[in-house]
């Protein structure tokens, strides 16, 4: 391995001050809602899409060990693309460790052959591994997440697109990432909602920040401190999709084909055939291969449907993307539709409740019997409802122990039917 290329990525060995000069450090640090997250000790997997900051978290992570007393020379910081294969990462992790090396940063090793070999290797062998601490990543491949190393002392983290809770903690008031600095689960939810009512201008603002641009860093910058996103962030997210498709052998051709389908019918359910014949792609299977792939990319989630709470994993599902921008990608290189339809609105935030509920590994389904009921999870049901005005006759007959109906607005919890507004429910989830 060229040692040169080594240093060149850690000009701190020479100067502690220059971490501060690192363009995704000063990015992160000059922007006026700063999103600093913090080193956690241990060994860490990082997974997840392009365009999230896992390379300015690793980044921020070395900061904050020099600013907080640790050697600059004990931090490294390597992006694998420049690694022909898995023994050239043990040689480095060996070599550094005998420098006086602690905490080692490995950006993008799933571009490495055969490099859950290199990680299994580092973690086996006592002298390789005796106090010190790994961060891989890496952007989210098939098989990257086929690799869970059990057994070994290593976590495995899912870096994602802010959530609604996250975002508030960037962009919210001071008083406001008071009340939320700790999360609800769905049991306790109605109970926590009077104490945020205060909040409810400052809640709505930032919810329709985030139906428009998401939890992506890039696209949430320019929106609430610049008041546009830029064409060129669509293209960049884009091209992180279409990358990912074309580096395991799929066609971005059919990729647009299937992505302007689930736009289309965003928030309908559909079976593949039908998808498959209103896109013209020859075959239901490749349909499915090609849902399957994104949803490996955390590029969207499927949703079965239930027959009286019996699901049914052949047929009809829906579609929603892990986050609203990508919704707007999606239509914008597809459909070259820049700004939103307002009847796309509550499609839109159906799949941000969808994702919520995901995101705290609950079990969700929709049901569907006389009426269909947009999430269920559980004994608990939940039917998104973004219109001015709700009565809690909008929730489907279902026989469930806990209902909601999450609204634009509107707060009703003396029914056995509770009705939230969305931008809540969701805030408190998160």
């Amino acid at each position: 391995m060229d040692w040169n290329a080594v240093i060149s990525q850690n000009p701190w060995w020479e100067d502690a001050a220059e971490i501060n000069k690192d363009v995704h450090v000063s990015y992160a640090l000059n922007k006026k809602h700063s999103f600093i997250p913090k080193f956690v000790d241990g060994n860490h997997l990082i997974l997840g899409p392009r365009q999230t900051g896992k390379t300015t978290y690793l980044k921020l992570c070395i900061k904050e060990l020099v600013d907080n007393g640790v050697s600059e020379k004990q931090c490294l910081y390597f992006v694998c693309n420049l690694v022909m294969n898995h023994q050239d990462i043990v040689d480095l992790v060996s070599l550094f460790k005998k420098a006086g090396g602690k905490y080692v940063f490995l950006d993008e090793i799933s571009f490495v052959k055969n490099w859950e070999r290199a990680v299994k290797q580092i973690l086996e062998i006592k002298d390789l591994n005796k106090e010190m601490n790994f961060y891989f990543t890496g952007s989210t491949t098939l098989e990257l997440q086929k690799e869970r190393f059990p057994g070994r002392p290593i976590k495995i983290k899912e870096f994602l697109p802010l959530n609604f809770r996250e975002f508030c903690n960037v962009f919210g008031s001071h008083s406001l990432k008071k009340e939320i600095s700790q999360k609800t689960n769905l049991k306790d939810i109605a109970k926590n909602i009077p104490k945020l009512l205060i909040h409810t201008t400052e809640i709505n603002k930032l919810f329709n920040f985030f139906i428009h641009c998401g939890g992506f860093l890039r696209s949430a910058y320019e929106l609430v401190e610049e008041e546009k996103i830029r064409e060129e962030t669509f293209q960049i997210y884009w091209d992180w999709i279409a990358g990912d498709i074309a580096s395991i052998g799929l066609s971005e051709r059919t990729l647009s084909a299937v992505l302007k389908g689930i736009v289309k019918r965003y928030s309908s359910s559909f079976s593949l055939s039908s998808l498959a014949k209103e896109v013209e792609i020859p075959s239901h299977i490749t349909v499915r291969d090609y849902l399957e792939v994104l949803e490996s990319l955390y590029v969207l989630r499927s949703y079965w449907k239930e027959y009286d709470k019996t699901p049914f994993f052949k047929k009809e599902r829906k579609v929603y993307f892990i986050d609203p921008f990508i919704f707007h990608i999606a239509s914008f290189k597809t459909l070259g539709i820049l700004e939103e339809n307002p009847s796309e609105l509550p499609k839109i935030v159906e799949g941000i409740v969808g994702e919520c509920l995901r995101r705290n590994k609950l079990s969700v389904k929709f049901l569907r019997s006389k009426k269909e009921l947009n999430f269920v999870s559980g004994s608990t049901g939940i039917e998104v409802k973004w219109q001015e005005t709700v009565s809690i006759k909008d929730f489907p007959n279902i026989d469930l122990s806990q209902k909601f109906i999450l609204s634009k607005k509107d707060v009703n919890l003396k029914e056995k039917v509770k009705i939230i507004p969305v931008a809540t429910f969701v805030l408190l989830l998160s």
